[in-house]
């Protein structure tokens, strides 16, 4: 009888938080124009065997995208030690700056695509204390060299620092992020800084605490090879 009490008062509960949500939730404003925007990664297009420059130039003048989110991967402006080879990077921004366009610099260590983190070659045997160190430095020379550029609308720091299950990648470390944001903010404290989080496998508490935006990825459907295809049965008012 116990049991039955409690599941009873359990689901009264529950029954009375989701009356109470659907009824004080954020209200959705219909009428608000979305400004739908697109992430470019070179390495992916060439994934597919795709001409990058190509892909990056008919996203810009076929599809007319004027907000973007480009990735200076650590591995591609960094490849040797103390040697910088921006050249592709900066190809992205000029490209999109001849077309008014807007860039969100995705900056770090983890960035958007497999496998999330993208170290190169020569960091790879350093412990973690080190590695952090040459992020610290690496952040520090992407970001003088970009802020000055109106086409930057934003830094985002890491991609979804806090999520653990994927990737190959370095367990999670809130202090290593923290530092991170407080150099960008140290070169450019006009801009702001995005955070991401994982939109159904996070309550997005320790993003929200950092940065200016918080940017939340929704996976409604996803593959896996254990087993195959699974649809996220997430009810609307769960975002709210």
């Amino acid at each position: 009888m116990r049991v039955i009490v409690i599941i009873f008062l359990f689901v009264i509960f529950v029954a009375a938080n989701l009356y109470i949500f659907s009824h004080f939730a954020i209200p959705v404003n219909f009428e608000r124009e979305i400004e739908y925007g697109a992430t470019f990664s070179k390495p992916y297009a060439e994934d597919f065997d795709l001409d990058w420059k190509e892909t990056y130039l008919a996203i810009l003048d076929d599809l007319k995208v004027r907000k973007l989110r480009v990735p200076a991967y650590w591995d591609l402006i960094e490849p040797e030690q103390d040697k910088y080879n921006f050249e592709d990077l900066d190809w992205q921004i000029d490209e999109a700056e001849k077309r008014d366009a807007k860039i969100i610099l995705a900056i770090g260590r983890k960035l958007p695509r497999w496998p999330e983190c993208f170290m190169p070659i020569w960091v790879k045997d350093w412990n973690e204390t080190a590695q952090q160190e040459r992020v610290f430095k690496m952040l520090r020379d992407v970001v003088i060299r970009y802020k000055d550029r109106d086409v930057i609308s934003a830094w985002q720091v890491e991609n979804e620092p806090f999520f653990r299950f994927f990737g190959e990648c370095p367990p999670a470390d809130e202090e290593f992020l923290k530092t991170e944001i407080e150099v960008v903010k140290s070169l450019d404290d006009t801009r702001p800084i995005i955070i991401t989080e994982s939109g159904e496998l996070s309550s997005w508490l320790r993003g929200g605490k950092y940065g200016d935006t918080l940017g939340v990825s929704m996976y409604w459907i996803v593959w896996n090879r254990h087993w195959g295809y699974f649809h996220h049965h997430i009810p609307a008012i769960y975002y709210n």
